[in-house]
């Protein structure tokens, strides 16, 4: 209908949506910091526009960040939201679910702006996007290849028809995809370019870099509110942890049950565990309970490209080549 009979808002910057097509955990987050930093580099004046989803700013619009930074209200905007705003500093940060609105605010707070980054929003046409990226996980695919509730699609995978660029998470070292998969995305025939997620410099609830080689030996549980835990543990499991055990919330888990809390506690307890290791993501929230002070060891990621930067700037027409 948006194609034929209903109006789209046309912003007055370029937009890039980046997007996925099941429910649950792709890598949208970590692919939306990195690709701002890249269209940084090339001298654009980037903003990002975030649902901020299940928090108290969703049903506002809100600017969360500036050029200075991170702004009080950021703490009210949900972890994804909090998250993209922590990691890219100098960019500003809008949150709520109005994308129109949102953009008519961040484009007059920022007239200089170049282009802005839609989070979540392949779904979201009230908006006129001028590029589409969508976010494949390797190990999540396209699920059983049904629409919710028989399945995790958002919408019908021919939907990919409307998306520009397919970006795919990989997380297994095998060099050659499942043959399902493989056909899936041959059949869509869009460009598509992988990478994985890359672990930072572990940090403790301070804030302050804890070093790997210091806790090599310690024992750690796990907690996590996030759409793909598996991917989590992986995570801890490869730099030589020991994970004793670990508790699984719902994707966007707030933590602010007291009894989940003591849960954590108590396992840890149990497990003789030193770290209750948690991603950014639940660090957003963890971050305001005073019980983990001695025992939050977070791990942060980013997005590494398998590919050299021209494959993906080429792919996008506000760049200039070089």
């Amino acid at each position: 209908m948006y194609k034929s009979i209903l109006t789209q808002y046309r912003a007055p910057v370029f937009i890039i949506s980046i997007g996925n097509m099941i429910v649950g955990g792709s890598g949208k987050t970590p692919f939306t910091i990195y690709l701002a930093e890249l269209l940084s580099n090339h001298g654009l004046k980037v903003g990002i526009s975030h649902r901020g989803y299940k928090s108290k700013q969703e049903n506002m619009v809100s600017i969360i960040s500036d050029n200075q930074g991170l702004l009080p209200i950021a703490d009210d905007a949900g972890d994804e939201a909090w998250l993209i705003a922590k990691r890219l500093p100098g960019i500003p940060v809008v949150v709520g679910k109005d994308r129109t609105k949102a953009l008519q605010m961040l484009c007059k707070a920022f007239p200089d702006l170049d282009i802005v980054i839609l989070d979540d929003s392949f779904q979201h046409l009230k908006v006129k996007h001028d590029l589409d990226i969508i976010i494949v996980n390797e190990i999540l695919g396209f699920g059983n290849g049904f629409v919710l509730p028989a399945g995790y699609l958002r919408e019908p995978i021919s939907a990919l028809q409307n998306s520009d660029i397919l970006i795919l998470n990989r997380q297994s070292k095998a060099n050659e995809l499942n043959d399902k998969l493989s056909r899936q995305i041959d059949k869509i025939g869009k460009p598509m370019l992988s990478g994985s997620y890359k672990l930072n410099q572990l940090y403790n609830f301070d804030g302050q870099t804890v070093s790997l080689e210091a806790i090599i030996r310690d024992k750690v549980i796990m907690t996590s509110g996030i759409g793909n835990p598996d991917g989590f543990k992986d995570i801890i499991r490869a730099c030589g942890l020991e994970l004793t055990g670990g508790i699984i919330y719902k994707d966007h888990y707030d933590y602010k049950d007291k009894a989940s809390r003591e849960d954590i506690l108590r396992m840890m307890k149990q497990r003789k565990a030193k770290w209750v290791a948690v991603t950014e993501k639940d660090y957003a929230k963890l971050r305001f309970y005073p019980e983990f002070a001695d025992c939050l060891l977070v791990f942060p990621i980013s997005f590494s490209p398998d590919f050299p930067e021209q494959a993906l700037t080429k792919l996008i027409p506000i760049i200039i080549q070089d």
